[in-house]
């Protein structure tokens, strides 16, 4: 791609959150490859902001800022709480057609995995030349499917390794069991377990102690502690969630990762998956479809359709110390091979070609999916607003 000057809106810049990590991984390999870019949005919670990044409170604002940028090309990274006020990609729509009638814009669907919220409103189908979604997180969205092939891409989330990864320390490489013990262990925020989480663990027969170890469990009382509790349930271990550290070193103690989600997740587990497969841990997915692209099945991975299956599939692990290392380091080889693809790459591929075409062509949608958007985006915006976090936390610039 030829270099380029690129203007990038997301709601709030804050110092965390996913979407805004993903928006400087963006920068810094779009800078990198020659590219000059500006970042927009409409509040920050930063006490500093870098000098390419400004707030524009109003349309006057941000027509300034494209206009002084010589903008041609928009991303708009769509994160969770992009609901809460009238978003900036709105500002955007009202102010581009005065500002110059070429300016093409993408949307990065980069929203938080496990907000159960609709990803996209109709608005933002209808002025974006074309969606990428990070790591599959469209499957459950009930626009989805309508979007034409031609205006839809997605991609993994993954940035190049500078310098030793810190996933490296905790490689896997004892593949043994450990005090007659075969460990099973799954992490991410506690809205992916299942009901019937410990159905797979719990029907296991093999002729070793076992334990299951879930982290991501509030400590508070829950139906899972409660469950475990009740039951007298002895060979289950919850941790809520933990500091990065500390997760991969329980996850360095597993055998096994067994994921077993419920069957309308919105959202992968790519992060806490890829962390496993990328130290060398065989696992097994089962329940939701996203996370399951980064998987071979039965070369690096399991992917189980049934309970039943994913019994099948723990018990082949459990009882071969050579099956389990040879998965796990399949694993470990194709989530490098994977992370070498990087994301940015196909956004500035489709950013030449989005340049190339004609004006956006209307496509239809069905009247029913729009009145199922419309009720979830209201239901979304009352739920944004009761837990829309204090001025502290983010507080206009």
């Amino acid at each position: 791609m030829s270099e380029q000057r690129i203007t990038i809106l997301i709601d709030a810049y804050t110092n965390g959150g996913g979407a805004c990590k993903s928006l400087r991984d963006c920068v810094k390999i779009l800078t990198q490859h020659g590219n000059e870019v500006q970042i927009l949005c409409s509040r920050s919670s930063c006490k500093e902001l870098p000098e390419n990044v400004h707030v524009v409170r109003n349309n006057s604002s941000l027509r300034n800022r494209l206009v002084d940028f010589e903008t041609r090309i928009v991303v708009f990274f769509k994160a969770a709480k992009s609901l809460v006020d009238k978003s900036v990609f709105s500002r955007l729509v009202e102010v581009k057609n005065s500002v110059n009638d070429e300016i093409r814009t993408i949307t990065i669907v980069c929203q938080q995995p496990s907000n159960p919220n609709t990803i996209l409103t109709p608005f933002e189908i209808k002025h974006s030349d074309h969606l990428i979604f990070i790591d599959k997180t469209a499957y459950n969205d009930p626009l989805y499917s309508f979007i034409p092939e031609n205006r839809k891409s997605w991609t993994y989330l993954s940035v190049p390794d500078d310098g030793p990864n810190p996933l490296d320390k905790y490689l896997k490489t004892d593949y043994t069991l450990k005090n007659d013990e075969v460990v099973f262990g799954r992490g991410s925020s506690f809205n992916k377990c299942p009901k019937d989480v410990l159905a797979p663990f719990n029907s296991l027969k093999l002729p070793y102690k076992k334990k299951f170890i879930i982290v991501g469990v509030p400590e508070r009382r829950n139906w899972l502690t409660r469950e475990i509790k009740n039951k007298g349930i002895k060979d289950v271990v919850t941790y809520p969630m933990v500091g990065f550290n500390d997760w991969m070193k329980l996850v360095s103690s597993f055998d096994i990762g067994l994921y077993y989600l419920p069957k309308d997740a919105h959202s992968s587990i790519d992060g806490t998956l890829g962390q496993m497969m990328r130290i060398g841990l065989p696992v097994i997915v089962g329940g939701a479809p996203a996370p399951k692209e980064r998987i071979i099945h039965g070369e690096n991975g399991y992917i189980a359709d049934t309970v039943s299956e994913m019994i099948k599939y723990s018990e082949m692990l459990a009882n071969s110390q050579e099956l389990r290392e040879r998965i796990g380091q399949k694993a470990r080889q194709t989530t490098i091979e994977l992370n070498k693809k990087l994301w940015v790459d196909t956004l500035e591929n489709i950013i030449e070609n989005v340049e190339k075409s004609g004006a956006i062509l209307p496509f239809n949608i069905p009247f029913r999916n729009k009145i199922i958007i419309s009720f979830i985006n209201t239901l979304s915006l009352l739920k944004a607003w009761i837990i829309r976090p204090g001025s502290k936390v983010l507080s206009r610039k």
